[in-house]
């Protein structure tokens, strides 16, 4: 099927939502673009081109669609059928697929598939533009500018569509020459990797569903954390002094080249863990306190009693955890703990060694690449860890149409497939956790902030005892210097670098930073312009908000 790039504008208007431009530019041919200015237009040139439309954020253009649909005939089926329609969304609402069937005759179907190209270019329009460097850049328009219907576009409108439709359809079309053509960038990196792996099978086998679902509750991200002693709060408005900022080359792709990996079936035990194998999992019923002069690691998930953000210093009681061993010698080290039982298990041969060819092929094209193909290979590097541990349970939401005429979604039929290898993601990531909350840890007097591959130090001292190299895979790389700071919580800080405030601040757009001092970056801070979608006919609008920093 040919391939597009698509995107919409639409009216921010509740009582005039609606599209009142489009523009196509197929992927392979970049000067082959098509404008329209109504959605109707759109879905006969899609009726009879079909072929792929690439969305950069289906979750936004899609609901037009459905909306549209609904409202002229078509009805939401699983099976083929004439004029009928079909999504792939996710239970959280991320949008992946919609399929429009607009004959059905026999064997011939007459469709078009929409699908999101968020996933598989996983940054901004703008940051594609920069990363592939695109004959073209992102450029502006006025967003808010109510425009009537038959509105006819003018020059610097129909510059800024097909600017965005080109720098998407460049971006894809290097990725399929890359043979990546998966509807994620995950699945794109699973993909080449069982292609040229042929032990995938004896090393990787199916896991009955119940296991995989005991072995799952050990699996846990990045350690993400903010210095109390240094935290900015209603009480004291802290900000440092000067410092560093230290990150990880390819953390995780450090971890799968360098680190003893599970293979194999889950040996399950009972009890206490005593045996010959080098990796296990081990639940346990334990108590555990913070040692003085370390820092914590410990989050408790699904239960109602803690929060699950928040990295305990006291449990306060007995509480039931499910661990690695990698995770476990880090509890030791950093908590008094207390077992009261251990409740079995399960173990893991061991590799080392497994991703050598994928990784080292990735690392090539990235380190001997620039643009779009070094772009490609960050992206395959980083993303297949996490595909291991893909949830099997799949069940999606289905959109239908509400008694007042806006699209709504609710929960679709339970759907369960088969898991992948989950111990990888589970042991991948302690490693990394491992090698991240041990380094903090050993310059404690000096950590300010962590956040999954990088750690923020008081002082431009170098860090002693820690491998420091600007490119080398696994190695800290000294990102920047700072002359002042504010961390406030996880995900939230700012860092003057270079004359320059480098604000993070996890909920708040980046075009809302403009503006904001150091000073006025705090607690209780109210900046207005966040945009909330809200469902209404015709589509959906962007409202403008108030981000309180709480």
């Amino acid at each position: 099927m040919i391939e597009y790039a698509a995107d919409f504008e639409t009216n921010n208007c509740i009582d005039d939502c609606r599209v009142w431009a489009w523009a196509v530019c197929e992927v392979g041919n970049i000067d082959n673009v098509t404008f329209g200015n109504d959605i109707a237009s759109f879905i006969s040139f899609c009726e009879t081109n079909g072929g792929i439309y690439h969305f950069h954020n289906l979750a936004f253009d899609g609901e037009f669609i459905i909306w549209w649909l609904f409202n002229n005939g078509f009805e939401y089926s699983e099976k083929y059928r004439s004029e009928t329609f079909r999504t792939l969304i996710s239970n959280t609402g991320k949008f992946y697929q919609l399929e429009i069937i607009f004959e059905k005759v026999g064997r011939k179907t007459k469709k078009a598939v929409m699908r999101d190209s968020l996933k598989k270019l996983p940054m901004s329009v703008e940051a594609i533009g920069r990363a592939f460097n695109t004959p073209v850049q992102k450029t502006s328009i006025d967003y808010d500018l109510i425009r009537p219907l038959n509105h006819r576009l003018t020059d610097e409108e129909r510059d800024y569509l097909k600017g965005d439709v080109q720098i998407v359809a460049y971006a894809l079309e290097q990725q399929k020459k890359q043979g990546l053509k998966k509807l994620t960038v995950g699945s794109d990196a699973l993909n080449n990797f069982k292609e040229h792996f042929d032990r995938w099978a004896f090393l990787f086998p199916q896991i009955k569903h119940s296991a995989d679902k005991e072995i799952r509750k050990a699996y846990r991200g990045g350690w993400t954390y903010a210095n109390p002693k240094y935290q900015a709060n209603i009480d004291l408005d802290l900000t440092v002094g000067a410092g560093s900022v230290y990150d990880v080359n390819s953390l995780y792709p450090y971890v799968m080249l360098n680190c003893p990996l599970p293979v194999g079936y889950p040996h399950f035990f009972e009890g206490q863990y005593n045996g010959q194998y080098p990796l296990w999992i081990q639940f346990f019923s334990a108590h555990c306190k913070l040692k003085p002069d370390h820092l914590p690691m410990l989050q408790i998930k699904k239960n109602p009693y803690f929060m699950e953000s928040e990295y305990l210093t006291d449990t306060e009681g007995i509480v039931e955890l499910a661990m690695t061993n990698i995770d476990i010698d880090l509890l030791n080290d950093h908590y008094n703990v207390t077992i009261f039982k251990y409740h079995g298990g399960f173990a893991f041969d061991s590799m080392v060694g497994l991703f050598d060819d994928y990784i080292g092929y990735w690392n090539s094209v990235k380190e001997s690449s620039v643009g779009g193909q070094r772009t490609i290979a960050k992206l395959m590097m980083n993303s297949l860890y996490g595909k291991f541990a893909t949830n099997p349970d799949v069940t999606g939401k289905v959109p239908y149409l509400k008694d007042d005429n806006t699209v709504g979604y609710r929960e679709g039929k339970q759907e369960i497939r088969d898991p992948v290898y989950t111990p990888m993601g589970v042991f991948i990531t302690a490693h990394a956790r491992n090698k991240t909350i041990r380094t903090a840890q050993s310059v404690y007097d000096r950590f300010l902030y962590a956040d999954t591959d990088s750690i923020h130090v008081l002082g431009c001292e170098p860090i002693e005892g820690i491998d420091i190299h600007s490119t080398h895979i696994g190695s800290w790389n000294h990102e920047a210097d700072f002359t002042k700071a504010k961390y406030i919580r996880a995900k939230t800080y700012a860092e003057m670098i270079n004359g320059k405030l480098e604000i993070k601040c996890a909920g708040l757009p980046h075009k809302l930073k403009e503006g904001i001092t150091l000073e006025t970056f705090r607690r209780g801070m109210r900046v207005h312009g966040k945009l909330r979608p809200r469902h209404v006919v015709g589509g959906i609008v962007l409202e403008k908000t108030d981000f309180t920093l709480k």
